[in-house]
């Protein structure tokens, strides 16, 4: 065998002892996935492990596929290079022009990808980010990037060394040690991402809001005194900075749902729902909407998160509605150990290829000139409801209106 052979099959063992392809996925790995996209502010973004001929997606963000042939795409470039690959315009590129994944879906024009490393040295995997329009990273960015490949890295090392302690009986008594020690490992890791997400988001504000801040002087002090294009020039970036500042904000409040909740105590959702109607009550008379309610249960839930999930179920029921009064319902069953809530509306509706897509942060299916926001309020919406040990889906029809559900333990 030549040394590449050798070292690639090397490589293949480096990443078969681990166990990880065509496994579940498993909310680690899709919250990693989740946070590059985040932090990169792109659309697609996932964790893939390469073997000899395909590339297999252990969690993804804005892709629906689950694995390509191993010589289509990019990532092979990260795993032969063994460093971060980025291509800023994939159609400039002589190596990508041609490539199935820049002609046909996903239709890349922008990637960057990182390897990840086992601490033998070998390249098993890649986090990527990827975009459809060109653009670049910045520093922090791609450094971050990095710090997430290593997460990834100490989730598979923690997940290897649960499974060869839970498939021996003989050291149950080991095996239940390690447990608690991986699982506070991978709280703690989980912890960290959320409160980089939190330092990113945090940090940005002041130095944003000083340029925002003299953005809108100078807009006060020269508009109509330059000419047209200047004019032109000074409200797209006064525009640019205004919605980077709501951006942040939106993260902010993601990062806080898990980080910075507050404890649960027993409330009256009635009471809950009722401010949640009076703080929305221009609105709802100024398009006329009409909002009937059953009688709802007293639960266990943090009182502040959940008037938050009533609000954005509510006000997105009011905004995506047709040329009518919105109608719209909240309900309330029990079933078994768990209740289940819907909020029904008769507004546009969702296309079923869609409906995957709508949970995810900054995923918006219409355009900002037609319905207004970030594409934040339903990702908000489910990490509350999962904070909460439920669950959250939609049944909805175009044209007919949706019914969100969340369910939450009694």
């Amino acid at each position: 065998m030549s040394n590449h052979q050798n070292y690639e099959a090397t490589r293949l063992a480096a990443l078969y002892q681990y166990k990880i392809l065509d496994t579940e996925a498993e909310v680690a790995f899709d919250n990693i996935a989740e946070l590059a996209a985040l932090m990169c502010e792109t659309p697609i973004a996932f964790i893939n492990f390469l073997d000899n001929n395909r590339q297999w997606l252990k969690a993804k963000v804005g892709l629906n596929i689950s694995e390509i042939p191993y010589n289509k795409g990019f990532c092979r470039f990260c795993i032969q290079k063994k460093e971060v690959v980025i291509i800023a315009d994939t159609w400039l590129d002589t190596r990508c022009t041609k490539d199935p994944t820049v002609i046909n879906y996903p239709n890349v024009r922008f990637y960057a990808g990182v390897p990840l490393i086992t601490k033998e040295g070998y390249p098993i995997a890649t986090l990527c980010v990827m975009d459809n329009i060109p653009r670049e990273l910045k520093k922090s960015q791609i450094t971050g990037l990095q710090m997430l490949a290593r997460q990834v890295i100490a989730q598979l090392e923690a997940r290897q060394t649960q499974h060869k302690y839970a498939t021996k009986e003989s050291e149950l008594l080991a095996a239940l040690r390690f447990q608690s020690r991986a699982e506070k490992e991978l709280a703690r890791s989980n912890a960290e991402l959320e409160q980089f997400a939190y330092v990113v988001s945090h940090d940005l504000q002041e130095p944003l809001r000083m340029v925002a801040s003299y953005l809108q002087l100078f807009e006060r002090r020269y508009k109509d005194k330059l000419d047209n294009n200047a004019d032109e020039f000074i409200s797209y970036a006064v525009d640019g900075a205004t919605r980077m500042q709501t951006l942040i904000n939106n993260l902010l409040s993601f990062s806080r749902v898990s980080s910075r909740g507050q404890s649960f105590k027993l409330v009256d959702c009635n009471i809950i729902l009722q401010q949640t109607l009076a703080n929305l009550k221009f609105v709802i008379q100024e398009t006329e909407a009409l909002i009937t309610y059953d009688e709802l249960p007293e639960l266990m839930v943090d009182e502040t998160q959940f008037a938050q999930l009533f609000q954005n179920l509510i006000s997105n029921a009011i905004k995506f509605r047709r040329n009518i009064p919105p109608q719209i319902h909240i309900g309330v069953n029990k079933k078994g150990e768990e209740w289940i809530f819907s909020v029904q509306d008769n507004g546009v509706g969702i296309e079923k290829k869609y409906i995957e897509r709508i949970f995810v942060i900054f995923q918006r299916l219409h355009s900002k000139s037609k319905y207004s926001g970030n594409g934040i309020g339903l990702a908000i919406c489910q990490k509350i409801v999962e904070r909460h040990n439920g669950c959250i889906w939609v049944e909805s029809e175009p044209g007919e209106g949706s019914t969100f559900y969340f369910t939450v333990p009694s």
